[in-house]
């Protein structure tokens, strides 16, 4: 399974530390911008697990709207807050680095923090096998796959009687479906 949602955990926890008075102290207006960073790229990583996990591939860039872009086009909706700010988020990936006139409010950062948090608890219901029925799951991996000829129906005297992980899941749903193609 990826690591991307544990490096993106990482990142959370990096910016909320360096928002706080023990990180930041003297609320440093650049220990802000590094945290600015590293919330985007926790958003970021998260996005790109989710795509993972999918099955989908994406591009190597810091692209937060082309990334939520591939999520919706393949029906895993992005809360519409973070979907406006997804612009201004992904710019915060160079700028915060590389760029001496960049400075960000704290409340928009720690704004874009709760974002992420909506993010990750979304993600992880919608890829936790105990919240839907194998069923559901297999029919949601059939879909995400672009495969509508097949349901769970169909392939249930194939699977294993144990539900599998998502990655486990994906890999079986696809080798039956092409012995049955």
């Amino acid at each position: 399974m990826s690591k991307l949602l544990a490096r993106a955990e990482a990142d959370y926890n990096t910016a909320k530390y360096l928002l706080s008075p023990a990180g930041n102290p003297t609320n440093d207006e650049m220990l802000t911008d590094i945290a600015a960073y590293h919330t985007q790229q926790a958003i970021e990583k998260a996005l790109k697990y989710k795509i993972e996990m999918l099955g989908m591939s994406y591009k190597k860039n810091h692209d937060l709207v082309g990334l939520i872009q591939v999520l919706e086009n393949n029906n895993f909706h992005v809360d519409k807050e973070l979907r406006d700010r997804a612009y201004t988020i992904s710019n915060w990936e160079a700028e915060s680095r590389y760029s001496d006139s960049f400075s960000v409010v704290k409340s928009s950062v720690e704004d874009a923090l709760k974002l992420y948090e909506q993010l990750r608890d979304t993600i992880l219901r919608s890829t936790n096998p105990t919240s839907i029925s194998y069923e559901e799951r297999v029919n949601n991996t059939l879909r995400n796959m672009g495969i509508s000829k097949f349901t769970y129906e169909d392939l249930k005297k194939f699977l294993p009687s144990t539900e599998l992980d998502d990655d486990s899941l994906h890999a079986v749903v696809q080798s039956i479906v092409n012995c049955l193609s």
